[in-house]
C-alpha cells in the first residue's frame, strides 16, 4: 500500500497588449499551449511548473492545453489560432525572474509580460513565486474580457461590464463563501469549494485560494498547494484526509480537513 502511495505522489519593462476601439491582438486568438517543457528545465514540468502555468491561465478564463494534449476538433482546424506560452528565466545568486511571453504561430511576439521576482532558495517555491508574479500583467490586462466579447459577438449576447480586479476577487469570493463548506484544520476555519466535481481549499476569507484537488481516479483527489503535493478522500464522514511524502524524514504524513458545516 505505502509503495502504491508513493508512486501516486510522484505522479525589464513588459510588453503591454495593445488595444484600440478597434479590438485587441488577441482577437484574432482562441486558444493557449503550455509546452510540457520551456528551454530552462531539465525535465517535463519540471518543479510541476508547466501544469501551474497550465492551471492559472484557465483560472483566468482561457481556454488552455498541454502542448502534448489532443485539441478539440473546432481547434483543429485554426492551426494558427492558438498562442504557445514561453517563459524566460534569469537567475542568480539572489533572485529568481521569470517573464512570460506569448507567441503566435509563426513565433511572433504578441505580448509580454513584466518579470516576476522571487527571492527564495527552494528551486520549486522560486519559480511559482516568480511565475504568479509574472502572471499578474496578465490578470491586469483585459485579456479575459477582450475574449468573452468576442464570444458574445457571435452568439448575439450584450457585452458584459467591465469589472476591475478588486471587483472580480470580490465576486470571486462571495461566490465562494456562498456555496463552500467550512472545514477545520489546526484550529483555522477553511473553505472548500466544489467546482465541477473538483475542489480548491480558501481561507476564511474566500479570497485567497491555499489549495487545488484535483480528481485522480475512483475516489482519490491529486492534492497541490504552495507547500505540499499529495493525494485526498473523502471519509465516510465528509472529511478531507490528505497525504504527502515528507521529504525530509521520507515518510508519508497524514493530516485532515474537519467538516464543520452540512
Amino acid at each position: 500500500m505505502k509503495k502504491t502511495l508513493i508512486a501516486i505522489l510522484f505522479i525589464v519593462l513588459g510588453i503591454s497588449i495593445k488595444v484600440n476601439a478597434q479590438g485587441s491582438v488577441l482577437d484574432d486568438f482562441s486558444y493557449i499551449i503550455v509546452p510540457i517543457q520551456f528551454d530552462f528545465q531539465d525535465s517535463d514540468n519540471e518543479f510541476q511548473l508547466n501544469s501551474l502555468v497550465r492551471h492559472m491561465f484557465k483560472e483566468e478564463g482561457f481556454e488552455a492545453f498541454m502542448s502534448e494534449e489532443n485539441l478539440p476538433m473546432e481547434f483543429h482546424e485554426k492551426p494558427c489560432g492558438g498562442l504557445m506560452v514561453d517563459l524566460k528565466k534569469e537567475r542568480n545568486i539572489l533572485r529568481t525572474l521569470i517573464t512570460i511571453q506569448l507567441r503566435d504561430c509563426r513565433r511572433k511576439l504578441v505580448f509580454q509580460s513584466s518579470p516576476g521576482e522571487s527571492r527564495e532558495k527552494d528551486f520549486r517555491k522560486a519559480h511559482h513565486e516568480a511565475f504568479k508574479k509574472a502572471f499578474r500583467s496578465i490578470e491586469d490586462e483585459s485579456i479575459r474580457t477582450l475574449m468573452a466579447d468576442r464570444k458574445n459577438a457571435k452568439t448575439g449576447t450584450e457585452k458584459p461590464q467591465k469589472l476591475t480586479r478588486e471587483e472580480q476577487k470580490k465576486q470571486t469570493a462571495d461566490v465562494v463563501k456562498a456555496q463552500s463548506e467550512e472545514m477545520r484544520y489546526a484550529g483555522t476555519t477553511y473553505l472548500l469549494f466544489n467546482r465541477d466535481g473538483d475542489y480548491e481549499i480558501y481561507d476564511d476569507s474566500g479570497f485567497n485560494k491555499l489549495a487545488d484537488i484535483k480528481k485522480a481516479d475512483g475516489k482519490t483527489f491529486l492534492y497541490h498547494s504552495e507547500e505540499i503535493n499529495g493525494v485526498a478522500n473523502f471519509d465516510e464522514n465528509g472529511n478531507l484526509v490528505v497525504q504527502f511524502m515528507d521529504e525530509v524524514v521520507n515518510e508519508i504524513e497524514t493530516f485532515t480537513y474537519k467538516i464543520i458545516s452540512k
